[in-house]
């Protein structure tokens, strides 16, 4: 049925040119493959084309009618040669769906001369519209469309009466860089080394080379890093923010290097006030309430904690573990919250020196049963002074984490902790990074907290 279909097409009236012409009357893409595709589409699966009861037509004195599908008509003019209307409707509407096709690969093109073959670094123009038209054998509408979508990304830049230009961005050197730069606030925290690898991993596959920076966790340090790249922009930038929970008087360098051309990520702690660059984060209020109900599930109902108030995640997971406490009407006093900043870490993480924390401990070992800890690190060496001082863990007090980091499985009471599964942030964040560097916009799920339980937290029998 098929090939009669296909020969009373092109019997019809005996003229191949007439079916052709309807085709002519769309876009160029009739010209591609994409036009046997069309033919083979709407042949075999549209249109079942027969003379009015196989064979006999209708004649009107000025053409013929024919039966398409079961439903519709088709007139079929022999001095116009076309078929009228819905054949040429049909048609009309499959060439806009391969044109909307067919721009994306004028933009591709134009984009790899752009950022790889520096086609248009010497003259920083581009073609005018009719000589792309010419070149690329489509539309005024194609190439428009394909421009628009390079002016979203920022690589050109049009000029009302002159033209289109490549933006700073296009020629800046960090589009030729093959360098990556990590920016962390402490290169030599315990867990960095195996983050860096499985970063420099993602990256060497796409040829990239990695340098590492050491904000120390302060603002003028960063300061000086991102002035020292601006000399040299790097393809892109990995950093966990410094003092995130402060306003940040860098952010005009991170804005200037987003404008040259610098894609950036940010993963585990960014900045609010910067929002046109990705953080990747799980929910740290969430976190905060929800290893709170644990412990309220658990029969704690003096719970307190400690956190880091210079932290964007410290002030919000302290958030969700008050909101908890509020929601089950066991909101306690001020005095049972330790607060302590990045600088201070060396005194936290003494287990020799516990000055930073004896006062606390005094303060609520008497009458609490559970303390929230930051993150893994900090419930570490808090249980370390608490067995210290002879303290049992859980039976006297429980302890809990966030991160489920080594800190979580060495201690010598395994912490029970929240983990973002099997996701690793700063792996996810180099994926991140990459599709920015490529141009292409996507946007990872935020990862979800996850309970781990283990050790360090005691289910508080209830007494009927």
């Amino acid at each position: 049925m098929f090939f009669i279909q296909i020969c009373i097409i092109i019997t019809v009236k005996r003229k191949k040119d007439d079916f052709s012409t309807i085709f002519r009357t769309g876009s160029l893409f009739f010209y591609t493959p994409d036009f046997f595709f069309l033919l083979f589409f709407f042949l075999f699966r549209i249109v079942k084309v027969s003379k009015s009861r196989f064979g006999s037509s209708n004649s009107t004195g000025k053409g013929e009618i024919f039966t398409l599908g079961t439903h519709h008509k088709i007139f079929y003019n022999n001095h116009e040669k076309k078929f009228l209307p819905l054949l040429y409707e049909y048609i009309y509407r499959k060439g806009a769906l391969f044109m909307g096709i067919k721009y994306k690969n004028v933009a591709d093109q134009l984009r790899t001369e752009i950022l790889e073959q520096d086609t248009y670094l010497k003259s920083k123009k581009l073609p005018t519209e009719q000589e792309l038209m010419q070149r690329y054998r489509v539309s005024r509408q194609t190439i428009r469309q394909a421009l628009s979508l390079l002016f979203e990304e920022g690589l050109i830049i049009k000029k009302q009466g002159s033209g289109t230009y490549l933006s700073d961005r296009a020629i800046s050197p960090a589009r030729t860089s093959g360098s990556i730069a990590i920016l962390t606030p402490f290169a030599g925290d315990a867990t960095f080394p195996a983050m860096l690898w499985d970063i420099q991993t993602i990256l060497s596959d796409s040829d990239f080379q990695t340098r590492v920076f050491s904000t120390e966790n302060r603002f003028d340090r960063e300061r000086n890093i991102l002035q020292s790249l601006l000399e040299m922009p790097p393809r892109g930038i990995l950093a966990v923010g410094t003092h995130t929970a402060f306003p940040n008087p860098n952010l005009d360098l991170y804005r200037r290097l987003l404008a040259l051309g610098t894609s950036i990520v940010f993963f585990g702690s960014g900045y609010p006030d910067l929002p046109e660059v990705p953080l990747l984060s799980p929910d740290e209020f969430s976190g905060g309430y929800r290893i709170t109900s644990h412990l309220i599930r658990s029969h704690h109902t003096k719970i307190a904690g400690i956190f880091r108030r210079d932290d964007r995640r410290g002030l919000l997971r302290w958030y969700g573990c008050a909101c908890a406490l509020r929601d089950h009407s066991l909101l306690s006093c001020d005095r049972d919250f330790f607060w302590y900043e990045t600088d201070q870490t060396g005194n936290l993480s003494d287990p020799f020196d516990p000055s930073a924390l004896s006062s606390f401990l005094d303060e609520i070992l008497p009458r609490c049963t559970a303390v929230i800890c930051q993150d893994d690190e900090a419930a570490y060496f808090l249980i370390r002074e608490l067995l210290r001082r002879g303290i049992r863990i859980p039976d006297d007090i429980s302890v809990t984490g966030f991160d489920n980091s080594y800190f979580s499985d060495i201690s010598p009471v395994r912490i029970t902790t929240l983990s973002t599964g099997s996701v690793k942030l700063w792996v996810q964040a180099a994926k991140l990074l990459l599709l920015s560097i490529n141009g292409k916009a996507a946007s990872e799920p935020q990862p979800v907290w996850q309970l781990e339980e283990k050790d360090s937290v005691l289910n508080i029998p209830v007494h009927l």
